[in-house]
């Protein structure tokens, strides 16, 4: 299953940078690395949870991995997205 999951992502992520690319949209090399980071801590925070369900630990425990680990991928995934956007419109702007 997160086999497919992987190969899923990394398909979104290279339509999703082709896609920038295409309607040429500005982005700088931080923004991919930011968005990276946030998307491995996300899929090891999704990854914990589903373990810990599987293996019918307590409910806080299942809640922790997802405070702790899916919260912030989904922040660093939010700051990538916010910054590319913010480029593109000052850079818009600026025409």
């Amino acid at each position: 299953m997160w086999l497919l999951a992987g190969i899923l992502l990394v398909v979104i992520i290279i339509g999703l940078y082709v896609w920038l690319r295409r309607i040429r949209v500005s982005h700088k090399w931080y923004e991919f690395v930011i968005a990276a980071v946030g998307t491995i801590i996300f899929v090891i925070g999704l990854q914990n949870y589903f373990a810990t369900r599987a293996e019918h630990w307590s409910q806080g425990t299942q809640l922790t991995f997802l405070l702790a680990f899916g919260l912030p991928g989904l922040t660093l995934l939010l700051l990538a997205g916010l910054l590319i956007c913010l480029r593109h419109s000052l850079h818009r702007g600026a025409k």
